[in-house]
């Protein structure tokens, strides 16, 4: 009889750990079903969103682009290597160029470093250190082991800075970081991480320009790298508090990398996304960024490398990349046709214009363009892994004798 009660025993103490272990999975189930809705109402889009597209009245488009007119410089370089620049120009006229550099990817000593300065004075201002990852982990209050990727955007009178930081494992336990500046890049408000995923908050990065929207919100292009690799559009309002999101499909369900969003119209626009096929992804939405459809692949060569894309009034629409797979070759292209009447084409969509670098066993990569209202286009790009090098192809463009 005492045999038996134990066995009851132990049978009822099994059947309760069971029954707590079932409840406490379907307690971190309904969590977790809370956490994603309440994360989704938090951050829904609008359906009123619209890309503003500010047409360069001061200058008239060339017929050509024309490579003569370009007017370059190197930046002098701080570290040993020096990577993944982004510029913004200020409502004053000014530059500002950021970048990463240190003694290698994802080194401890890497720093974000920047110029800022009116074009034809880059080379003369000095560059400065914009902050360590000490400085990020600081304002965290969490240990981060390594920076990387900044992108700047100017919103008015408001300049903003992205920064990808890494606390534990590498770029795929990634997270996205800004701080905002209201007196032109002088002083810096604390970093704070920014929300994209309603678990642990990891794998996302940035690297490719913001998109201004008419409502005076701005999209931020976003990748992750955990598991899968996929791209986003994150939108934010005027304030700066992210609203929203959407994912970006690519032809073939493909995985995919820095998205570079190239409005057309209002509502129109694409993104070109890298990919580890060798060629470009392409994606179009006609919602102002809201929902975004895969497109045929154009079939456009670029070796698993971040591309740079950018749309002249005219719906020209231009694209650099690395046509080789050691990125020693960094070439720029002209969409043939109008690409929403190109549907389903796969072949003869694009032309060759020219190669902005050309040089066996360097490296040249990361184009980043910048387009202002007034039709200044500014380009910086990694140049040798050494140094960012800045042009001007404002001129390439645009007559240079018709800016007023």
């Amino acid at each position: 009889m005492m045999k038996i009660l134990s066995v009851n025993t132990r049978v009822a103490r099994r059947l309760t750990r069971n029954g707590q272990l079932l409840l406490l999975v379907k307690g971190a189930c309904l969590l977790a079903i809370l956490l994603c809705f309440l994360f989704k109402c938090s951050t829904s889009t609008k359906s009123d969103y619209s890309f503003e597209i500010t047409p360069a009245t001061s200058r008239v488009e060339r017929d050509g682009f024309d490579i003569s007119s370009a007017r370059s410089l190197i930046l002098d370089a701080p570290a040993q290597s020096n990577h993944s620049s982004s510029c913004a120009t200020l409502p004053d006229g000014r530059v500002v160029v950021l970048w990463y550099g240190g003694t290698r990817e994802g080194a401890k000593d890497v720093c974000i470093y920047g110029k800022t300065a009116f074009p034809e004075d880059l080379s003369a201002a000095p560059t400065v250190a914009i902050c360590s990852r000490e400085d990020v982990s600081r304002d965290l209050l969490r240990p981060v082991r390594k920076l990387g990727n900044p992108v700047v955007y100017s919103q008015g009178e408001r300049l903003w800075m992205f920064v990808v930081s890494v606390s534990y494992g590498g770029w795929s336990g990634s997270s996205i970081n800004y701080r905002y500046s209201d007196d032109k890049g002088k002083t810096w408000s604390k970093f704070r991480r920014l929300r994209t995923s309603p678990f642990f908050n990891l794998s996302a990065l940035v690297r490719t320009p913001c998109v201004p929207r008419n409502d005076s919100g701005f999209i931020l292009p976003v990748y992750c790298e955990f598991i899968t690799k996929y791209s986003m559009a994150l939108f934010f309002d005027k304030a700066g508090r992210m609203t929203g999101r959407s994912r970006i499909l690519i032809d073939g369900n493909r995985e995919s990398l820095q998205p570079s969003i190239t409005p057309i119209s209002s509502n129109v626009a694409f993104a070109f996304l890298r990919t580890v096929s060798g060629k470009v992804g392409f994606a179009e939405c006609l919602d102002g960024g809201i929902s975004w459809r895969a497109r045929v692949s154009e079939e456009m060569e670029n070796h698993n490398a971040s591309v740079a894309t950018l749309c002249l009034s005219s719906g020209r629409v231009f694209l650099i990349g690395n046509s080789e797979a050691d990125r020693s070759r960094l070439s720029l292209y002209e969409s043939k046709t109008n690409l929403l009447s190109s549907a389903g084409e796969k072949d003869d969509v694009w032309k060759f214009v020219c190669d902005l670098e050309d040089e066996q066993g360097c490296e040249f990569s990361y184009p980043f363009l910048n387009q202002t209202a007034n039709g200044s286009v500014y380009l910086t790009y990694t140049y040798k892994r050494r140094n960012i090098k800045f042009v001007d192809l404002s001129d390439c463009f645009y007559e240079s004798n018709l800016q007023e």
